[in-house]
C-alpha cells in the first residue's frame, strides 16, 4: 500500500508565521518612528502672553503648537484648546523680519507624556537659526497664560504610519487566512485518505 502524502504541507504554516513576523516588525518600526516624530513635534516652549527665542537646528517646515495641558518647570498649566483672540507672530532674530505663518487646515492633536497640544499653524525655516515667537491678546481682552511650542512638522509622518498600519492589518488577515485555509484543507484531505481503501 502506497502512503498518500497529506497536503497542503506544513511548510505553509511556516509561511504564515513568517508573514506575521514581517508585518509585526514593520509595524513596530513604523510605530517607533511615529512616536519619535510626535515627541519632536512638542518642541521648545514659550509661555504667552509674552515672547521667547527659539533655536532651530536645520531648515524645514515646523509646527506651532498650543500646549493646552503641559508642564513648564514645576508648574502645571491647563487651558481650553481654543483661546480666542490670541495673536501669534514670529520674527527672524537676526534680521527682525516677520516670518509668514500658515494656519493648518486639519485638526491635529498631539500627546506626549504630560504634554498635550493642538497644532495651530506652521512655517518654513530656510536654514534654521534663531527666531522670536511672540503672542499677545488684543488690547482690552484678557486671557490665561498658556504655552506655545515649536517642533518638527508632524503631517508628513501621518501618511506613512497609516499605510504601515493598513499593511499590518492586511498582513494579519493574510496570516490568519493561511492558517485557517491550510488547517481546513489538511483536515479534509486527511478524511479522504482515511476513507481510501
Amino acid at each position: 500500500m502506497v502512503q498518500q502524502k497529506l497536503t497542503p504541507g506544513k511548510k505553509w504554516y511556516i509561511v504564515g508565521v513568517g508573514l506575521l513576523l514581517v508585518v509585526s516588525a514593520a509595524f513596530a518600526w513604523g510605530l517607533v518612528g511615529f512616536i519619535s516624530t510626535i515627541g519632536s513635534a512638542l518642541g521648545q516652549q514659550v509661555v504667552v502672553p509674552g515672547s521667547g527665542e527659539i533655536t532651530l537646528a536645520a531648515g524645514g517646515t515646523y509646527n506651532i503648537v498650543h500646549e493646552y495641558q503641559t508642564v513648564v518647570g514645576n508648574e502645571m498649566i491647563s487651558n481650553p484648546q481654543n483661546l480666542a483672540g490670541l495673536k501669534i507672530t514670529m520674527k527672524d532674530a537676526a534680521t527682525g523680519q516677520d516670518v509668514p505663518l500658515r494656519p493648518v487646515s486639519a485638526n491635529i492633536n498631539i500627546s506626549a507624556g504630560s504634554r498635550r497640544g493642538v497644532v495651530l499653524m506652521d512655517f518654513a525655516s530656510p536654514a534654521g537659526g534663531k527666531y522670536v515667537l511672540a503672542s499677545q491678546y488684543p488690547p482690552g481682552l484678557e486671557g490665561p497664560r498658556t504655552v506655545l511650542s515649536v517642533g518638527s512638522e508632524i503631517g508628513p509622518a501621518v501618511v506613512p504610519f497609516v499605510i504601515t498600519l493598513a499593511l499590518f492589518v492586511l498582513g494579519m488577515i493574510g496570516a490568519v487566512a493561511i492558517f485557517v485555509i491550510v488547517a481546513v484543507l489538511r483536515a479534509r484531505n486527511r478524511r479522504k485518505i482515511a476513507c481510501t481503501p
